[in-house]
């Protein structure tokens, strides 16, 4: 057989599950994340939207798609600022996640809600198999399972809210004498090492509030070196890394991390980015203080 109607048959059975039945969104749903998660298929033709948009008390509906643009409506509710787009890894982690919750399968039963309780929607969509699965609303941290979903989508869609306070400090060690390279102590509170911040050196401050607001700290692990020189051999210059947070209700919380000269290129963006930005404070902090006494 050919010619078109070759054709319409052979595009008939693509759309079929070779018994001549065309398979139910949710198993079509399941395969396609399942290729997704292995790095198979196209991420841009996913869309995962969560949706608890009240009529009376406002809420949240937010839309992450494939190509990496946000969509987010919300009514009296405080939300993230959206970034640009989401990146490829950041949509590949929430892919992950809607398979370990196997987001194709509704897991509560219905029943007439209670006075103000409402419902929160999870859709996936990949081509037009769309699954929409729901929660009580007031459950979702209890059930840790659309929640988590929308924990990660807010996490990849919204900008990082900077800490109103914070302390970086970087120490050095080692090298040839032993007595490593100095070192630098930045706060939110615009001060550098024991003094405040120069106003010519404004900028360089500007740069580490957003690259502070911007860092991952809680991902970083306590050490980036080479398993084959885990002692930074030889004559290194060792650093050491914190930033200190100081939350909403006063409680601090410290993070950490070290590595080796070898290492400085291979780091994380994020500890990189403020390493770097702290660092040039200290490099350049006297020629800022020059050029105010002279001004």
């Amino acid at each position: 057989m050919s010619g078109p109607l070759a054709f319409l048959l052979v595009s008939m059975l693509a759309c079929t599950d070779g018994r001549g039945q065309t398979p139910a969104p949710a198993t079509t749903l399941r395969d396609a994340l399942t290729r997704l998660a292995r790095g198979e298929g196209d991420l841009t033709l996913l869309t995962v939207t969560f949706d608890h948009l009240h009529a009376l008390h406002g809420g949240l509906q937010l839309a992450i798609h494939g190509n990496g643009t946000i969509q987010q409506q919300a009514v009296r509710t405080t939300v993230g600022d959206p970034k640009d787009k989401v990146t490829p890894d950041d949509l590949t982690a929430l892919v992950a996640l809607l398979v370990k919750h196997e987001a194709w399968t509704q897991r509560i039963d219905k029943r007439p809600p209670v006075p103000d309780e409402s419902r929160a929607t999870l859709k996936t969509c990949y081509r037009e198999a769309c699954v929409e699965i729901w929660e009580w609303h007031n459950d979702l941290d209890k059930n840790a399972r659309i929640g988590d979903v929308l924990k990660l989508m807010q996490t990849v869609a919204w900008k990082p809210a900077a800490p109103e306070r914070w302390t970086v400090t970087i120490t050095t060690s080692g090298g040839f004498i032993g007595r490593g390279t100095g070192g630098i102590v930045v706060t939110s509170d615009e001060t550098v090492g024991t003094g405040p911040v120069s106003p010519s050196c404004r900028q360089l401050l500007e740069a580490l509030r957003r690259a502070v607001a911007e860092a991952k700290p809680a991902t970083w692990a306590p050490s980036y070196v080479r398993p084959s020189n885990p002692h930074g051999c030889c004559d290194q210059f060792r650093y050491t890394m914190t930033v200190e947070v100081q939350h909403a209700d006063g409680t601090p919380t410290k993070y950490g991390t070290f590595w080796y000269s070898e290492m400085s290129t291979d780091l994380p963006a994020d500890v990189r980015g403020v390493f770097d930005a702290a660092w040039k404070m200290k490099t350049e902090d006297d020629a800022c203080r020059k050029k105010d006494l002279r001004d």
